[in-house]
């Protein structure tokens, strides 16, 4: 798989709190090659950040489906929905800031799109 990854060097070789400054930075190829599982998808429905000294915690959880369902339900019929629910780790991913910057810059470019149908589509209804 290739991806465009952005780079930023700091001056110990690693980022261990979130970048006070821009640092220069440039585009360069990357060429990710599948290790153990990492050819395997991982279906994810639910996620979480942890904040901890140098490192971000990404967890990508999975909800059973039919229990989602059955809580919209349960809310919709104002009853009392549980206060926690059960769902499996898919994955936990450490990250330094300067990757998480990386990761940020890279779903704010997927998603910008989408924002501007979503307010274009809320304009022509409100029209």
């Amino acid at each position: 798989m290739a991806e465009q990854m952005d780079t930023a060097p700091t001056a110990d070789g690693g980022a261990t709190s979130p970048p006070q400054q821009a640092a220069p930075h440039s585009t360069v190829g990357l060429t990710l090659t599948a290790g153990d599982h990492g050819s395997e998808p991982i279906v994810s429905n639910c996620t979480a950040v942890h904040v901890s000294p140098g490192f971000a915690f990404l967890d990508f959880g999975f909800i059973e489906p039919a229990l989602l369902d059955a809580l919209a339900r349960t809310a919709r019929a104002g009853k009392r929905v549980p206060s926690t629910v059960e769902g499996k780790l898919a994955a936990r991913i450490a990250v330094g800031y300067d990757a998480l910057r990386n990761l940020h810059v890279q779903i704010e470019s997927v998603l910008r799109p989408t924002g501007r149908k979503a307010n274009a589509s809320n304009r022509n209804q409100k029209a």
